[in-house]
């Protein structure tokens, strides 16, 4: 049985503080999604990853 290619939906939770109450709601759009079939998700959560501004230096092309 063939089938339809499949989705990657990706959700970021940018809070500051660890919300369980907005986690739930992001977990409740993509169960939504999911719901369609052929859609894969992911949480991704920002609080406390270290993000940095980009400077140009090209070093993500040389991890390709």
């Amino acid at each position: 049985m063939a089938t339809g290619p499949e989705i990657k939906l990706l959700a970021l939770c940018g809070s500051q503080h660890r919300d369980p109450v907005l986690l739930d709601l992001i977990d409740h759009a993509l169960e939504g999604a999911r719901g369609l079939g052929g859609v894969q998700t992911r949480v991704v959560e920002l609080q406390g990853k270290r993000l940095r501004y980009c400077v140009q230096c090209e070093e993500c092309l040389s991890r390709r």
